[in-house]
């Protein structure tokens, strides 16, 4: 949206009136533009036209609230993504002001009745997650939180929230801190136990422990279909010991699978390919006889990650 961006202040700059803007999305990218130019622009868009927002840059939780009352005439609005927020704005306020700035924010989406989609990345949420959920109107399908900090309480919260009563996909890859008590997960994953269908838990801080702890929950989730586990320090031998639990009572179609610390020797941890082509001979009895499958090694270069073992079923 830059260079219509820049199209449209330039229009602006020059006294010219705008034309009605209709549009399926809105994006922010970079740096807050300035509010006046903006607000120009954003009052000619037929907002409740809007399906798709999207705020991916510095902003913190002033600027949102600038933004706020433009997002509750998005009444069509199916996705919310917020990217790089800084909801705490600790640099700039008391605790006390926080909470107040973020209930204000948090208030204009009881106005917003068709929201599906919520995607919350590299947020700095960090306890305040159940401002944003309670205000929510209707139940999401797909909720991403990615690369964002959490607490107990936001896993309390999204056991408890009306809104993530059943959610269908659910991402929290790369949030939990070293504190973070996995049975609150495992609460979570029973009450999605009915709906879910996707599950991406990569690089969270899972051990062999955790995932134990986890394996009756996700034994429970009946349709889950995709599940990612790549960036978790977890040994084969549990890891098969998941799969010989779920395969039978999940509807697995795709899973990407950490690849187990005995596949690396040395100090540089380099992949010792025999003991890779054993793990993956092991996984490969746990699947079933009766549905074609495949299963491949991808390494972190060709992926943007960590190195994965992939596995394909099909029905």
């Amino acid at each position: 949206m830059d260079e219509f961006l820049t199209l449209l202040s330039e229009i602006i700059k020059q006294g010219k009136a705008l034309p009605p803007l209709y549009c399926r999305k809105v994006e922010f990218i970079g740096d807050v533009p300035k509010f006046s130019v903006l607000e120009d622009i954003l009052e000619m868009v037929r907002l409740d036209s809007v399906w798709d927002v999207e705020v991916r840059g510095p902003w913190d939780l002033h600027d949102l609230n600038w933004f706020a009352p433009y997002l509750a005439r998005m009444v069509h609005l199916h996705t919310i993504s917020f990217s790089g927020i800084v909801l705490d704005c600790l640099e700039l306020c008391m605790q006390e002001e926080v909470e107040k700035l973020l209930a204000e924010f948090s208030t204009h989406f009881l106005c917003l009745h068709e929201v599906e989609y919520l995607i919350l990345e590299d947020v700095f949420l960090h306890g305040h997650l159940h401002r944003l959920l309670e205000c929510m109107q209707t139940p999401l399908k797909y909720l991403t939180i990615k690369d964002c900090m959490l607490v107990d309480s936001d896993l309390t919260c999204l056991s408890c929230c009306p809104c993530t009563s059943h959610l269908q996909s659910l991402d929290l890859s790369g949030v939990f801190g070293k504190d973070i008590h996995f049975g609150l997960l495992a609460d979570l994953l029973g009450s999605l136990s009915t709906t879910l269908t996707n599950l991406d838990l990569d690089s969270c801080g899972i051990k062999d422990s955790e995932l134990m702890a986890l394996q009756p929950a996700l034994g429970h989730c009946t349709q889950l279909k995709s599940l990612a586990l790549c960036g978790n320090l977890v040994s084969s031998d549990v890891l098969l010991a998941l799969m010989y639990h779920t395969m039978p009572r999940c509807q697995f179609a795709f899973l990407e699978l950490p690849v187990p610390p005995c596949c690396y020797v040395g100090p540089e941890n380099i992949l010792d390919e025999g003991s890779l082509e054993q793990v993956m001979q092991d996984l490969t009895l746990t699947l079933p006889t009766s549905r074609p499958h495949s299963i491949r090694f991808l390494s972190s270069h060709s992926r943007n990650g960590s190195d994965a073992i992939v596995i394909e079923i099909k029905p």
